[in-house]
């Protein structure tokens, strides 16, 4: 194991690993915000529902 480190194969694989912890900490942060939006537009429709 501390050879693999030692030549350098296992260090290859961070770009691509740190980049799809990026990738999916923009999809959460993505995921949070349409909730968000969602429970506002459900309190928007349900607002107008009832003036009906």
């Amino acid at each position: 194991m501390t050879q693999l480190f030692v030549d350098g194969a296992a260090w290859q694989a961070l770009p691509a690993l740190a980049f799809a912890v990026l990738l999916a900490g923009v999809f959460v942060l993505i995921i949070r915000q349409n909730r968000k939006d969602l429970v506002e537009l459900e309190e928007i429709l349900a607002n107008e529902s009832g003036e009906w």
